[in-house]
């Protein structure tokens, strides 16, 4: 949990650098409103993300699961407060389905274009993409259920 305060307040610090709290101009935030727009992206991507609708490959009745699929999701959906966000996903998913071991790799790539998030005291945030917004996390299981996680954040946003 530590670190993900951590991340969230360092990717505040970045914001700040580029961040604006007047609407018209850029200017610096406080570290107050920092933390707060850091937890609204995350929030709102993270949300887009995994909430997306992608089709599973078919698998037959009683049968063996399926060892190996891919699914790709590009769409573009509309901020709750205004504005839209394009979003690129795609979830590979391999399993041995002798042993249990596997891994989940789940990549998004969100363009905000004018996406409204609200922060939670309040404060109104436009979010508007260059060049994009990336999450990458990869889950790899070994035949005795030992889990390994990792993942990242990736692009650069324009206030």
């Amino acid at each position: 949990m530590k670190s993900s305060v951590r991340m969230f307040a360092f990717v505040g610090m970045l914001a700040a650098a580029a961040c604006g709290d007047d609407g018209v101009a850029p200017g610096n935030l406080t570290e107050e409103e920092a933390q707060e727009l850091a937890t609204a992206i995350f929030s709102q991507s993270l949300f887009d993300a995994l909430t997306l609708n992608y089709e599973q490959p078919a698998q037959s009745p009683g049968g063996p699961q399926l060892a190996m699929y891919t699914a790709t999701v590009e769409t573009t959906g509309d901020c709750p407060l205004g504005g839209t966000v394009a979003i690129d996903a795609v979830i590979d998913v391999e399993t041995d389905d002798q042993t249990g071991a596997g891994t989940i790799d789940f990549a998004v790539d969100l363009v905000h274009a004018a996406c409204v998030v609200q922060g939670d005291m309040g404060t109104q945030f436009t979010l508007t993409g260059n060049p994009d917004l990336g999450f990458d996390f990869l889950m790899t299981t070994d035949a005795e259920e030992n889990a390994e996680f990792s993942g990242g954040v990736s692009g650069s946003l324009m206030w």
